[in-house]
């Protein structure tokens, strides 16, 4: 939305046209995206997926020499996505178009993780990932405390963040997370 008004606001500001520009700037500021809620919850964990599959293409795949393997695993993600919102869509809008992209981005995740595997076995252990998902649940659950309130979207994002940062690390502390203990030990 604020990259299509980008070209409208600056021309209303170069026009001198402060009222205009005040106007537009406000409602744009004050957009409620409350519709597409579900479909950024699944966008976000789809997130997780794209990142992992990315990593074994880029960092295991890639570097071993297996590009097509690479494209292998894309194209049938690719695949998938198009089927999957040529099928979601028309029924589940919005939501439709991000589960085709959770499951696709799934596809690529797993399809890149068992190529790879030949060539690094890269799992995270089960401590780091317990503890980074039970982290995960608690900022999750911190996030739904600071809606429940009713506050406006500054002070909801605000409260959520000055409870849900810290406590994530000090879980990570307290389960031992070898990342963020080598982290603190690397930065004395």
């Amino acid at each position: 939305m604020i990259v299509v008004t980008v070209p409208r606001l600056a021309c209303l500001y170069g026009q001198k046209g402060g009222e205009f520009f005040q106007k537009l700037a406000r409602q744009i500021a004050d957009l409620d995206f409350a519709p597409a809620a579900g479909a950024m919850k699944l966008l976000g964990l789809a997130l997780v997926f794209s990142l992992l599959g990315w990593f074994y293409m880029a960092a295991v795949l890639v570097p071993a020499r297996q590009e097509r393997a690479a494209l292998l695993a894309i194209s049938i993600a690719s695949v998938v996505n198009v089927s999957l919102n040529f099928l979601l869509i028309p029924a589940f809008k919005e939501a439709g178009a991000a589960l085709a992209t959770l499951l696709a981005d799934l596809v690529t995740c797993l399809a890149c993780y068992f190529l790879a595997k030949k060539s690094a076995r890269l799992l995270p252990s089960g401590k780091k990932l317990a503890s980074s998902l039970l982290g995960c649940l608690y900022v999750y659950l911190v996030c739904q405390a600071a809606l429940a309130k009713g506050l406006g979207p500054g002070a909801t994002v605000f409260w959520a963040a000055l409870w849900a940062i810290p406590g994530y690390f000090v879980i990570l502390y307290m389960l031992g997370n070898r990342v963020l203990l080598e982290f603190k030990r690397g930065s004395r």
